[in-house]
């Protein structure tokens, strides 16, 4: 089975993705590849594109995985740092 890869959106900060990194995976953040203030529709596509999962804070990202967006799989955490998935 292929490891995930992830896609960080802007509402997480970096010390998410150094923790993420020390346990061997695969992420890159929205601040990383200069595409802060991007549409959500933009992040989504260039998740997919790139194979990433997209990880957000944002609960647009659960509307979005339902429409017509292909994606490759959003997972949702809500500030109080509980996670929920959707592929």
């Amino acid at each position: 089975m292929p490891d995930i890869r992830f896609y960080l959106d802007e509402n997480f900060p970096g010390a998410v993705a150094a923790a993420l990194r020390q346990r061997g995976i695969d992420v890159v953040t929205v601040a990383e590849l200069k595409l802060r203030g991007s549409s959500d529709e933009d992040h989504l596509q260039r998740a997919h594109s790139d194979g990433r999962v997209l990880a957000s804070r944002d609960r647009d990202f659960i509307t979005l995985s339902y429409t017509a967006w292909p994606h490759s799989g959003v997972v949702y955490c809500p500030m109080r740092n509980l996670c929920a998935a959707s592929s």
